[in-house]
């Protein structure tokens, strides 16, 4: 009879998010770590797959903008209950809570909000453990 096994947690590193200000790039979250349960479900990818046509979207149009706010919702609350734990901080060094909650994340950048998505979806992360590239799994 076969054995019952859940997959491990995922550790992905966060060398590799990289922010924008001014013109100057800033790797705020070099030497932290992510870990995730499992990978992201459907109904996670759907919405991350949603919010890419917000560039699209006129968000002067409230049913736009509602549509963008219910979708963003969506993706920090299953980030929330994916992140089993992390080592990230803020921008003056403080830990944050680990792990996040929604509160603690919907503090975050739109661009930290997207690595995070991207990470938790399994994708590739440069820098990360792993000779393909793919994160460590601990």
């Amino acid at each position: 009879m076969a054995k019952k096994s859940k997959p491990p947690v995922r550790e992905v590193l966060a060398d590799d998010f990289e922010l924008e200000v001014d013109g100057q790039a800033y790797r705020p979250h070099v030497g932290e770590v992510v870990r995730f349960r499992g990978r992201a479900t459907v109904g996670q990818l759907a919405t991350a797959l949603d919010l890419q046509a917000v560039n699209s979207m006129d968000l002067t149009d409230p049913d736009q903008a509602r549509h963008v706010a219910d979708r963003m919702r969506e993706v920090v609350a299953g980030l929330a209950a994916s992140i089993v734990s992390w080592t990230w901080t803020d921008d003056t060094d403080a830990p944050y809570p680990s792990p996040p909650d929604v509160a603690v994340l919907r503090r975050l950048s739109t661009e930290e909000i997207g690595w995070l998505t991207g990470a938790q979806a399994g994708g590739r992360r440069a820098g990360a453990d792993g000779a393909d590239g793919d994160p460590k799994d601990s």
